[in-house]
C-alpha cells in the first residue's frame, strides 16, 4: 500500500495522524480491514493519552490542563472499548503501513510538543488540538465507520465520532479564552 502523508505539520498529534493514515487508505481506494481500523483507533487513542498527560505537565492555563485531563479520561475510556471488542469478538488489531505511519507520526508530534517554548505551550497545543478534531470528524465520517463491519467496531467509532465532536467544541472554546 501506499501512502501519501502531506497532513502533518507541527503540532498535530494523535487525531490529526489518524486523519493523515485514513487518507493514505484512500488513496489506494482500499477499505481498512476491521482489525486495522481497531489498531489505527488504538494508536489514535495511545497518542491523544501520551500527549494529554504530557500537556497536564507542562500546560499553564487551567482551562487547558482541564482539556488534557478530558482528553486523557476520554481516550483511555475508548482504549478500553477497543480491548473489549478484541477480547469479546477475537479481532486482533493488525498492523498496516497506515498504522506504522501513525505511530511515527504520534513519535513526531511529541517531539514537537517537547520543542514548544513554555510560554507558546498552551496555544501550541490548543490550536492544534482544534485541527485535529476538525479533521477526524470528516475522515471518521467519509473512512473510518464505512470501513468497520463488525457492529462493536462501528459503536466504538460512534462513540469516538460524539466525543471528538464534544471535544472540538471544548477546544474551540478554550482556544478563544487564550487570546
Amino acid at each position: 500500500m501506499s501512502t501519501r502523508f502531506n497532513l502533518v505539520s507541527v503540532g498535530f498529534s494523535g487525531l490529526l495522524a489518524l486523519a493523515s493514515v485514513a487518507v493514505a487508505a484512500r488513496a489506494d481506494d482500499k477499505e481498512l480491514s476491521d482489525a486495522q481500523v481497531l489498531e489505527v483507533a488504538n494508536l489514535a487513542n495511545d497518542g491523544e493519552v501520551q500527549q494529554a498527560s504530557y500537556a497536564q505537565m507542562h500546560a499553564q492555563a487551567g482551562a487547558v490542563k482541564a482539556f488534557a485531563d478530558l482528553m486523557v479520561k476520554d481516550h483511555t475510556n475508548a482504549k478500553k472499548q477497543g480491548i473489549a471488542i478484541t477480547k469479546d469478538t477475537g479481532i486482533r488489531p493488525a498492523p498496516s503501513d497506515v498504522s506504522k505511519n501513525l505511530r511515527k507520526d504520534s513519535e513526531d508530534v511529541m517531539k514537537d510538543l517537547k520543542k514548544a517554548d513554555a510560554d507558546d505551550f498552551d496555544k501550541t497545543y490548543m490550536k492544534a488540538q482544534v485541527k485535529e478534531h476538525e479533521q477526524v470528524l470528516k475522515i471518521l465520517d467519509d473512512e473510518l465507520i464505512p470501513s468497520a463491519s463488525a457492529a462493536s467496531l462501528k459503536q466504538l467509532l460512534a462513540d469516538m465520532k460524539t466525543h471528538v465532536t464534544h471535544h472540538l467544541a471544548v477546544a474551540r472554546g478554550t482556544v478563544d479564552k487564550l487570546k
